[in-house]
């Protein structure tokens, strides 16, 4: 270093009165406290300088850096929530007993035994106590047809089986 350096530089600290050393001292440690992540010690450190010198750059300058820290703090808190509530949403969709396979096969079976029922009782096919469409007509009663006799071309099975074992023991 040169004289004239020496010079400037011991011209700058005697013109540093002690309060302003002290404002620096201050300002470094809130500085230290931000670095350690103590925001609110901090905080109000870069307050009591703000009170005794209003437009002090670096206090203003941590005053905003700690502002800004507390904003992304709250973003990330805010997307935390968020998270945890579409998890918690995921896991309640996922109990919905709709989505579940037997359920389903069963609603289908249903329907499918509904639409048979309704088409027997549109063709008339079901008794009058399950029909849906209320047209159902008594079922007619089957009376007995009366037996054919054979004409005398036809044999009968018992015939037919006579002449068979006469067939085998011939």
């Amino acid at each position: 270093m040169s004289a004239t350096e020496d010079k400037t530089i011991f011209e700058e600290l005697l013109e540093r009165s002690p309060e302003q050393k002290a404002e620096d001292r201050k300002t470094d440690r809130a500085y230290h406290l931000v670095s350690q992540g103590y925001w609110a010690e901090a905080d109000a450190l870069f307050d009591e300088i703000l009170a005794e010198e209003p437009n002090n750059s670096e206090a203003l300058m941590g005053k905003k850096l700690i502002s800004r820290k507390a904003n992304i703090n709250e973003r990330m808190d805010s997307l935390g929530v968020r998270a945890y509530k579409a998890t918690a949403h995921k896991e309640k969709g996922d109990r919905n007993p709709l989505h579940k396979k037997t359920v389903v096969w069963i609603i289908i079976v249903v329907f499918l035994f509904a639409c048979g029922i309704a088409a027997a009782s549109v063709l008339g096919v079901l008794p009058g106590w399950a029909d849906i469409t209320g047209k159902a007509e008594p079922t007619p009663t089957v009376e007995p047809t009366a037996t054919v006799e054979p004409t005398e071309d036809v044999k009968s099975a018992q015939d037919i089986y006579n002449d068979y074992i006469e067939g085998l023991t011939e």
